[in-house]
Order: structure tokens, then sequence, then C-alpha cells
């Protein structure tokens, strides 16, 4: 190793040499005109641009995921669906889970308050309902199995599925009642 290294040994006046030639064909050396998106104006305004998009895309998200009046048929409410869904894969524990369960069933029926008072179509969101529904009823089987032990949880799981039976029994009143009129 040392041989090579003395072979390659590139004493103190060389390299001074090799500089100045270096830069005395780097002056020679004639640079093209800035081009327009070369300048510092056109960087500065990209980088404005792409900061006012990125925080205008994070409040528009945050408006979707926490707002009542984005409801099915809002052009915000597959981004709403979507941040819920990625919420709903970072609960980890079936309380966790149960909590959300819980959290996106009350938004449904508070989006439903809205729709119902504007008069749009409320199938989708009470699809959503029923499907909540389900997920709490399989948290119920959580509890039942003692991998929920909070006993406030349990209750208003318990609560929530009996309101929702409730809330059932009276539509499925309502439709008979409607169909008794037409008959």
């Amino acid at each position: 190793m040392k041989k090579l290294k003395e072979q390659f040994n590139i004493d103190r006046k060389y390299r001074k040499d090799l500089w100045k030639t270096l830069e005395n064909k780097w002056k020679e050396f004639e640079l093209p005109p800035y081009s327009w998106y070369q300048t510092k104006v056109f960087r500065f305004a990209v980088v404005c641009a792409l900061f006012v998009i990125l925080i205008g895309s994070g409040g528009t998200s945050a408006y979707a995921y926490s707002s009542d009046e984005v409801v099915a048929g809002n052009m915000l409410y597959p981004l709403k669906q979507k941040i819920e869904v990625v919420e709903e894969r970072m609960q980890k524990t079936p309380s966790a889970k149960a909590e959300f369960y819980l959290k996106i069933m009350e938004r449904r029926e508070k989006e439903l308050v809205h729709i119902r008072k504007f008069k749009k179509n409320e199938t989708r969101t009470v699809k959503d309902i029923d499907r909540m529904k389900t997920k709490l009823e399989t948290a119920k089987t959580w509890v039942n199995n003692k991998d929920i032990k909070d006993p406030v949880l349990k209750n208003r799981i318990e609560n929530k599925l009996k309101q929702r039976n409730r809330i059932m029994q009276e539509r499925v009143l309502k439709m008979n009642q409607k169909q008794r009129i037409k008959n």
C-alpha cells in the first residue's frame, strides 16, 4: 500500500498549478444567459405555490374530517371516508376500536340529522350507520369475551346498541303505518 501511495504522490506545486489552470479555463468558459425558470423569483414563486397547496389540502382535509355538514353527496365526503378508514386501521386494541366505532356512529347520526334538515337522500348514511352497528355488535362480543375490561365503555356500547335498535323499531313501525294508510 505504501508503494502505491508513493507512486501516486502528488506534490504541492503540481496541485497549485492544476488549480490555476482550472480557474483560468473556468473564467474563459462562457455561461449561457439565465432562462426564466432558473431565476430566484421563479423558484420562490414555486416554493410559495407548493406551500399554499400543502396548507390548503391539509385545511381541506381537517374541515372534511371534522365537519358535520360534510355528508353523503358532498364533494368532500369521499375524503372524509378515506381519512376515517385510515383512522380505523390505526386502532389496534379492541377498546380503541370500540371507541372509534362509537365515535363514527355518533357522527353518522349527526350527519343524518343534517341530511333530514335539508331533505337530502339519507340511504347512504343509514347504511353507514347500520354498518357501524354491526361493528359495535362485534365490539360487544369483545366485551363478552373479556377483551374489553372498561365498564364505562361496555355501558356506552350497550346503550348505543339499544338506542339504535329502538330507532330501527320506530322506523319499521312508521313504514308499517304508511303501508296501512296506502292500503
